[in-house]
């Protein structure tokens, strides 16, 4: 955020790192969630840091070891100045670390400390280690925090290890600590008793001098997902900048050391005006891209300001159906059809476990069929299968081995699936993944229905699955801007929308009745300006996708526009550089 602010508690760790010498700042307004944007997250208990109202907020409750610290961290190269907003007002003691190694407590360290509305304490360790002083306490009441609101905090460290500490822009002292040469991470974090719950809001991090002209602002926004594999690249540029250099790559390395007289192949844009860059072709569906703006200073010097290294993940080409109804012939006691797909037993690696429990297992003698219902058709990539892994399977042999598959639009009229494999068996060991992939070849189906003919035992009639997931192909138009539901949209705007996988062209459809849109336009891209929009008035669109086996009828979004829009902003007058009876006649000079 770019100010400091109100809001919560608790801290847990937040190392930072830049694997290149450049200044790095991190304001974290970006959506809700993950971190990103190259931290590492340190959790304990169930403490985790993810994104909420444009913070890091650490909460959680601690596990039984007492003083751990957790947050986010990352490594940087040449800096030597860093410093964050804090706000601990619950049992949460606050901590920053600058450390000569790579992670925290590696080799020298120097951290400062402090309780709730406590003052600065530091621990100085020459090697690593505990110091024997342990905790020693700044004096003077520049060393005090403030509880129930956000500090500032800063530390920079100079010639002789000689670490200075600043609070809230006021001077508390200095640290000497001869092994510091350089610093090899920075920490921002927290520790609390063993079983301890509590949060922390963290915010402004900024590692080093940020160089003014630097290009800021990316968009999409640092370590951002599902980006638009046609996306357009943006920033604010440089309040000097007369030029771009845009490089963009696969490699973080590449990407950072890139120059204009040796651009290794990331230089996309050289001397380009705007602040936006198109790229020639899409981008590759599921790749993480890494991306540099260089600004350059108008001539006569031509100064090139080297701009830090951001980056964002496109897309994937296929998506998981999600909200999936399953039914069966059978079901044994505890072990039902929604186990398949409500994603019980899997771990982050989406590997299962072996519980009973978190499967489905039919009870009565084969043939039995378990079948899935969606929100609404798709058009079916493929289906990955979990067969059943309970630790009996190697000698009993419950999982599903020859299958048929059918799929159908409306549950009636069903059409066998050729091809379909036999489905692999599981090993009947934790930590299982998926090990049978039956392709679709983009069917469109809303229900799908296996029909387990044997099973791998052949001895007992019951048969049983672990999970099973679906992907799909976008064919619809989605992520519409405005969004659904926005006001105070302008008159001038344009409407946009992510593509169908098919799209070749689109339908848009507007007005002001959602059950009588007009058809309004058949752009080939997927963009499109209305014709004129009035003032204060609730507008309803869809896009039908044309191609492939479409058209795709789109969903119904809606947004209203602005009330009324500013002629002239009388408050912006003065008595100096913008006098108002130098705009307006007032009737009194001119006559």
């Amino acid at each position: 955020m770019g100010r400091i602010k109100e809001l919560g508690l608790l801290v847990c760790l937040l190392a930072a790192a830049s694997a290149w010498a450049v200044p790095f700042a991190d304001d974290f307004d970006r959506p809700d969630g993950n971190v990103g944007n190259g931290w590492t997250i340190l959790r304990d208990g169930t403490v985790d840091a993810t994104i909420v109202g444009g913070e890091v907020l650490v909460s959680g409750t601690t596990s039984a070891s007492p003083w751990v610290r957790c947050g986010i961290s990352r490594v940087v190269v040449g800096e030597t100045k860093f410093s964050c907003d804090f706000k601990n007002d619950n049992v949460f003691n606050f901590h920053m670390q600058v450390t000569l190694g790579n992670t925290v407590w590696s080799q020298a360290y120097l951290e400062v400390y402090a309780w709730v509305g406590g003052p600065l304490q530091y621990a100085n360790s020459l090697d690593g280690n505990w110091p024997a002083a342990g905790w020693v306490a700044f004096s003077g009441a520049n060393a005090q925090t403030t509880a129930g609101q956000y500090n500032n905090l800063k530390m920079e460290l100079g010639e002789g290890g000689v670490v200075t500490v600043t609070l809230n822009g006021k001077l508390v002292g200095t640290v000497t600590n001869p092994s510091l040469t350089k610093i090899g991470s920075v920490t921002f974090a927290s520790d609390a008793d063993a079983n301890t719950t509590g949060s922390v809001h963290i915010d402004n991090v900024q590692i080093g001098d940020l160089i003014r002209g630097v290009a800021t602002d990316p968009n999409p926004a640092a370590g951002a997902t599902d980006v638009p594999a046609d996306v357009v690249l943006g920033w604010t540029a440089g309040e000097f900048a007369a030029a771009h250099d845009v490089y963009l790559g696969t490699s973080p390395q590449d990407v950072a050391d890139a120059t204009a007289a040796d651009p290794k192949g990331v230089l996309v844009s050289q001397g380009q005006a705007g602040a936006s860059y198109a790229t020639q072709t899409p981008l590759e569906y599921g790749q993480t891209y890494y991306w540099r703006v260089d600004e350059v200073n108008a001539a006569p010097d031509s100064t090139v300001i080297a701009g830090g290294v951001w980056s964002f993940t496109v897309e994937p080409r296929v998506y998981p159906i999600t909200g999936v109804t399953a039914t069966a012939s059978s079901s044994g006691q505890g072990a039902g059809p929604q186990n398949t797909v409500n994603g019980s037993g899997l771990n982050a690696s989406d590997q299962h476990s072996t519980d009973f429990a978190q499967m489905w297992m039919s009870a009565g003698a084969l043939p039995s069929w378990i079948q899935y219902q969606f929100d609404k058709v798709y058009k079916l990539d493929e289906m990955w299968v979990w067969n059943s892994n309970q630790l009996v399977e190697a000698f009993v042999g419950f999982g599903a081995k020859d299958v048929t598959v059918e799929y159908s639009v409306d549950g009636a009229t069903w059409t066998k699936l050729e091809g379909v494999p036999e489905f692999a068996q599981a090993p009947g060991a934790p930590a299982y993944a998926a090990n049978t992939f039956v392709d679709f070849g983009g069917a469109m189906a809303k229900y799908v229905k296996l029909t387990i003919a044997t099973n791998w035992g052949g001895v007992t009639p019951q048969a049983g699955l672990s999970e099973v997931r679906f992907y799909y192909l976008p064919t619809q138009a989605r992520g519409p801007q405005p969004a659904v539901a926005a006001t105070g949209v302008a008159l001038d705007t344009d409407l946009y929308w992510r593509p169908g996988r098919d799209a070749q062209s689109h339908e848009v459809y507007l007005g002001t009745d959602r059950n009588a849109l007009a058809l309004v336009g058949t752009p080939t891209e997927h963009t499109f300006r209305p014709a004129s929009l009035n003032f204060g008035t609730a507008y309803y669109w869809k896009v039908n996708e044309i191609g492939g086996t479409g058209p795709y009828e789109g969903d119904v979004w809606n947004f209203s526009t602005q009330e009324y829009a500013v002629i002239d902003d009388i408050e912006s007058y003065n008595d100096d550089d913008n006098r108002i009876y130098e705009t307006w006649i007032d009737g009194l000079t001119t006559g």
